[in-house]
């Protein structure tokens, strides 16, 4: 799809830091369940409550409490005033959110992947430590509101 048939999506909350960081921590728990369904988290959202808020969780897998408090610690990352480029805070984000489950965790993938989709297997082409840089640059640096460069980062990530 070229660029001019691209829908647009404008800024619909201008948020200083002080209410980003509110509002993260208001909703620690949904980010945290919400996130877990992307890496196959098998707790309920009181389970997840539990686990966060509670130290404590019945019935759930170790790997699970595991997942749930590395997503959160990920989360909790961004509450500090970061002011590395991009690239390298997704990289400690990583670091920290997949210490369990990968193992270069923290560094660019080097491996292939595969991703199921409706409409069947996708392998995305592998990209150097250099093209992931240059991609975050360009989106970065595009003419576009800060909403469409994180939808942008969220699908090429």
């Amino acid at each position: 799809m070229n660029e001019e048939k691209r829908p647009k999506f404008p800024d619909k909350y201008h948020l200083s830091r002080k209410e980003s960081v509110y509002l993260l921590k208001k909703n620690i728990v949904e980010l945290v369940y919400n996130a877990g369904k992307f890496e196959g988290l098998n707790t309920t959202l009181l389970q997840t409550e539990e686990i966060i808020k509670y130290n404590r969780a019945n019935n759930v897998a170790v790997d699970d409490v595991l997942t749930v408090v590395n997503l959160k610690r990920g989360f909790e990352m961004l509450l500090n005033d970061l002011q590395e480029p991009l690239i390298e805070t997704s990289k400690r984000i990583n670091r920290i959110v997949a210490a369990e489950d990968a193992l270069f965790s923290g560094e660019i993938r080097t491996g292939g992947v595969e991703v199921s989709t409706i409409q069947g297997r996708y392998v995305p082409p592998m990209l150097t430590e250099d093209e992931v840089n240059n991609q975050y640059g360009e989106i970065m640096n595009k003419e576009i509101s800060d909403t469409e460069k994180a939808l942008r980062l969220f699908l090429f990530i």
